[in-house]
């Protein structure tokens, strides 16, 4: 079964207030169908909902008969199994797990975030770093011994040693015996976030306290801070060389992309040359154009170089980069979008990036005040120690933890126990993880988790956005595939039945009343006589002999349908009207030659579309009478005059 790609709009979602709404008002049955009851505040959200997104609103007992048909639809899908289906499942539940991610970070972080995230994007730093490497999961001795290191290395910075002979020196990042620790410049969402951080909070000429990444401990020196160059367009020549090559090869390549270069200056066309002679082939079928690229995706000498020219449709002097030499030739400028260009692209960004951690944490911590989060500290802290000390976390160390059930926390009136920090385990890969560090992350994300899923499976209670989101979204599934069976594959592929409707139904599908002929527009009366005797003389001579042979005559053939404009269903069918009319060149005199076509049946096979339409809604109407034969819906109708719609 495959569904529509509906609601994309999930991104929008982040920008909402959400206010938990405990107390709901005007939710008394409005729809009862078999055991299922619908209430007037589900009714009055899809009204209002789709009443704003129509020209046309409808009314309150309008819209009602529509949401029973609605309903109805979803009764006879849900009976036909089709809500069990493995890929409805999936589809719905994904889509679930997507509408839930705003519910469970916290706004107010998320909104600093994304602020925070745009003000660096518009910004680029120049930076070195030493890095000391220490495993996430290191153990506190292994810990304390490369802090120390880090630590002793700064202080002799401190003191005056240079930064740069340091890195090379003792820095376990590899490329530092190289570059000597230096990156270059780099914008939001390039490093890790706390190193990110480290070298936006620091200022240019300083460096920075330790921080602590993924990949150990770092000291930042921050050299420079410029506005973000934005991203450029160019297009390129290039005379390439291997990057082990003989100084006789590059000499040849350099004397090639200067000939190039002076035949540029001499004014031949960038493009032909880049297409005849330029040896990065994927580029040269385009004329040597390129991508949009902006920092960190080009090597530095070609950004560079890129960056430097000023004006569109310029090139610069041929420069050299590790894969050769190339001229370089401007074609567009962009800086960094605004926010709201961007926001949703940010948002992403931060929900794949450690920094959605802080609004993770925020929320865990809310929603332990809220649910009254009590720990049994000493039962935790028995059963961290006992898995620390097991040489793996197998299957008989999670038998073990299931059996001894003994309570860990509490929330919510629930209580969890070990047997459900044995069932976290079991369903991750945590099998040699077992040093404390280990087992203290791991405990900690159980906690997390499990605060998290249980307000994730409570959200429809809560929010009651959400739970008209999520109803609209299964009904809607439900809907799309059961019309598919009952109506659209069947209007479509019922051959025998569309051609019986067509035949019973004939009369609905008469062409629009027609001329055929030509429309004389003459400047005056006199030239509007001459033309009649022309035409009645000679009806072979076409518009434009007859228009070569008189300026003041303007002639259109066509075929032209009663109801198309104004002016000719005046000319033609001497209809009135009140609208001004405007003749070509402002020829009003004029006559016509030709047949008046009368209505006509027109054949299935030219009107195939429409009819296929028309029998879709025969079937629906035929269908929803069927479906309520089946499931009697009930209506309380004084329950919509008491609604706020």
């Amino acid at each position: 079964m495959k569904f529509p790609k509906t609601f994309h709009y999930l991104s929008l979602l982040l920008l909402l207030t959400i206010s938990p709404v405990i107390a709901q008002e005007n939710n008394q049955p409005l729809l009862t169908i078999g055991d299922q009851q619908y209430t007037t505040d589900e009714f009055e959200y899809i009204y209002n909902k789709n009443n704003r997104q129509t020209d046309k609103a409808l009314s309150k007992e309008e819209y009602l008969d529509l949401f029973v048909k609605y309903k109805l639809k979803v009764t006879a899908a849900i009976s036909e199994g089709y809500d069990t289906l493995p890929s409805f499942i999936n589809e719905f539940n994904h889509y679930r797990d997507e509408l839930a991610k705003p519910y469970l970070t916290d706004k107010k972080t998320t909104d600093k975030l994304v602020q925070e995230a745009y003000s660096r994007l518009n910004q680029e730093v120049d930076a070195s770093h030493i890095l000391i490497r220490v495993s996430p999961n290191a153990t506190p001795a292994d810990t304390l011994t490369a802090y120390n290191k880090i630590r002793d290395l700064r202080q002799k910075i401190q003191q005056g040693a240079d930064f740069a002979q340091i890195a090379q020196t003792y820095s376990e990042d590899p490329s530092a015996r190289s570059n000597k620790g230096r990156l270059g410049f780099f914008t939001g969402f390039q490093m890790v976030y706390s190193f990110e951080s480290a070298a936006f909070n620091t200022p240019a000429g300083k460096v920075s306290p330790i921080i602590r990444t993924r990949f150990g401990y770092h000291l930042v020196k921050v050299h420079n801070k410029r506005p973000a160059r934005g991203e450029v367009k160019v297009a390129h020549i290039m005379k390439a060389f291997p990057q082990n090559a003989s100084q006789e090869i590059k000499d040849k390549a350099k004397n090639e992309i200067n000939s190039l270069y002076q035949r540029l200056q001499d004014g031949e066309n960038f493009k032909t040359l880049a297409q005849q002679y330029s040896d990065d082939k994927n580029s040269a079928v385009k004329g040597g154009e390129l991508p949009w690229f902006g920092l960190g995706r080009m090597v530095p000498a070609f950004s560079d170089a890129a960056f430097s020219l000023t004006t569109n449709d310029s090139f610069g002097s041929p420069i050299q980069t590790p894969f050769g030499w190339h001229i370089i030739y401007r074609i567009n400028h962009r800086g960094i979008k605004p926010l709201e260009e961007i926001k949703d692209e940010i948002l992403q960004k931060i929900q794949n990036d450690e920094r959605a951690l802080s609004g993770t944490t925020v929320t865990v911590k809310r929603l332990k005040d809220e649910y009254h989060f009590t720990e049994s500290t000493a039962n935790a802290n028995t059963i961290k120690d006992h898995l620390a000390k097991s040489s793996e976390l197998n299957r008989e160390v999670l038998d073990d933890l299931e059996q001894q059930n003994l309570p860990l926390m509490e929330f919510a009136h629930n209580q969890y126990t070990t047997a459900d920090f044995s069932r976290f385990l079991s369903k991750r890969n945590y099998t040699n993880q077992t040093n404390p560090v280990q087992i203290e992350k791991i405990y900690q994300h159980f906690i997390e988790t499990t605060v998290l899923d249980y307000e994730k499976q409570h959200l429809e209670e809560k929010y009651p956005e959400f739970r008209f989101l999520m109803n609209e979204y299964h009904d809607g599934l439900l809907i799309f595939e059961i019309s598919q069976k009952e109506i659209w594959t069947k209007a479509t592929s019922d051959s025998l039945g569309l051609t019986a409707y067509y035949e019973a139904n004939k009369n609905k599908y008469l062409s629009t009343e027609s001329f055929e002929g030509t429309i004389y527009y003459c400047g005056d009366k006199k030239t509007l006589k001459k033309v009649k005797k022309l035409v009645k003389k000679s009806p072979e001579l076409t518009c434009d002999s007859l228009q070569h042979m008189n300026n003041n005559l303007f002639c259109e053939k066509n075929t032209f349908k009663k109801g198309t404009t104004a002016l000719h269903d005046k000319i033609l069918w001497k209809i009135k009207t009140n609208e001004t009319l405007t003749y070509p060149h402002d020829f009003s005199n004029v006559f016509y030659t030709g047949k008046f076509v009368k209505p006509f049946i027109i054949p299935l096979n030219n009107t195939k579309g429409q009819v296929i339409s028309d029998y879709q809604q025969h079937l629906e109407e035929k269908w929803i009478e069927m479906l309520k034969d089946k499931f009697h819906p009930v209506v309380k109708d004084f329950a919509i005059e008491t609604t706020n719609l």
